[in-house]
């Protein structure tokens, strides 16, 4: 994903600084922003993480980018076991990572899911100001536009960002 950036930022003629570092020890900064893709709920003490994130950016912006996945939703966990039945059915490899062991999630604050609600809590509990839920219905869309019917008609995870300063 970096990659992709570098050559965008080339392609746009943006002169752009990328560091990367650890989840829960970031690169002191100050930086403009922080963003995270599907890491949150990897990780065993979220709001310890986001707190570090808040220092690395003190008067940046953090842009979380997550799923609703696991038990949060009781619909969309009977959808997720449809598409992983239909994927069985046609013996479709996951492209996904692999399970994790149940004891491993279950010591994960997030482990079972990412509730946007208790997301935006951890957000406000680090010390962020004003986040902002919104739900990526466009990245929903272009995702399930390419799968066969019927995955298409069982959709994606919903997918959420929450914003903040």
């Amino acid at each position: 994903m970096l990659a992709k950036l570098r050559q965008r930022a080339a392609i746009e003629g943006l002169s752009i600084e990328i560091v990367q570092g650890s989840a829960t020890e970031p690169p002191s900064g100050p930086f403009d922003a922080v963003m995270e893709r599907h890491v949150l709920w990897t990780l065993p003490d979220p709001v310890a993480a986001l707190g570090a994130w808040r220092n690395a950016a003190p008067f940046g912006r953090l842009v979380v980018l997550e799923s609703v996945w696991g038990d949060v939703d009781r619909a969309e966990v009977l959808r997720g076991k449809a598409r992983h039945a239909l994927r069985r059915l046609r013996r479709t490899p996951d492209d996904h990572h692999g399970e994790y062991r149940p004891e491993l999630r279950g010591a994960l604050p997030l482990g079972t899911g990412t509730p946007p609600s208790q997301v935006i809590e951890m957000v406000i509990d680090a010390g962020w100001r004003t986040p902002r839920l919104e739900r990526l219905r466009d990245i929903e869309w272009a995702t399930a536009v390419v799968l066969p019917l019927p995955e298409r008609l069982l959709g994606v995870p919903p997918r959420f960002a929450v914003l903040a300063t």
